[in-house]
């Protein structure tokens, strides 16, 4: 079986560092969708573990992407 992904070329820390931050709408929109990510994956039972800029990647649109699930764990209630 083979996953195919969209190739995104920009990460959070990224876009900080190459537009020296984020103005204020922009940086709202990201924390917005972090959270909606992190509700879904908890949702899920999942706990991501490793949420830091590196791991939070933009499409062209200002879509948020959420990746390296290799500490993440399932959590049983």
């Amino acid at each position: 079986m083979w996953l195919i992904f969209e190739q995104l070329n920009r990460s959070i820390l990224e876009e900080i560092q190459l537009t020296r931050g984020l103005d204020n709408l922009e940086a709202k929109k990201i924390v917005y969708q972090m959270i909606k990510a992190c509700a879904h994956m908890h949702q899920l039972g999942i706990v991501h573990r490793d949420i830091k800029p590196e791991n939070l990647l933009l499409s062209k649109n200002g879509v948020l992407k959420v990746c390296d699930m290799g500490f993440a764990r399932y959590m049983n209630n």
